[in-house]
């Protein structure tokens, strides 16, 4: 049985031949690229130009005028913010990697940031089946108080605070 991986290989080939210079393709993750370029040479029996490669996130930073904040930079910002809030005098080296560990969970929550809607509008959103009765409103104001008291609890629970 041929590998999802063999069939865009095949089908890559067949259309583009062994010159993929010129082709781009999207993955979500640089682990797939080497999969596939693995299948491509095994199936071309010949020395072929690679394709590029990039990621969804790569793609997204090469067409957008924001850029992504340097990793030891935000560490060492959150460090400082960090001592300022608690009153703490953790050292850098002994706070640099829970710093990793709560950037990976803000960049989590980032990615998986839920909208809280009305009450009126939830039925829109969810469709008509919504029991409206078992729901309870969410004001704005609240959704944003349970969001910082959220990543509050995070930052004190993973430096140990808590």
């Amino acid at each position: 049985m041929k590998s999802f991986l063999q069939y865009v290989a095949e089908d890559i080939l067949h259309k583009y031949g062994t010159d993929l210079s010129r082709i781009t393709i999207i993955f979500p993750n640089k682990r797939a690229s080497l999969f596939l370029n693995e299948e491509l040479v095994r199936l071309s029996n010949k020395p072929l130009w690679s394709p590029n490669y990039l990621t969804i996130s790569e793609l997204f930073r090469a067409h957008s005028s924001k850029s992504v904040g340097d990793q030891i930079k935000l560490i060492c910002d959150l460090h400082k913010i960090f001592n300022e809030c608690t009153g703490s005098d953790e050292t850098l080296d002994h706070f640099y990697g829970w710093g990793q560990v709560l950037l990976a969970d803000y960049d989590d929550i980032d990615k998986n940031h839920v909208e809280w809607y009305p009450r009126e509008s939830r039925s829109e959103v969810y469709g008509q089946g919504i029991d409206e009765e078992r729901v309870a409103p969410v004001e704005p104001s609240t959704a944003r108080s349970i969001s910082n008291s959220w990543v509050r609890f995070i930052f004190f629970f993973f430096c140990g605070l808590l």
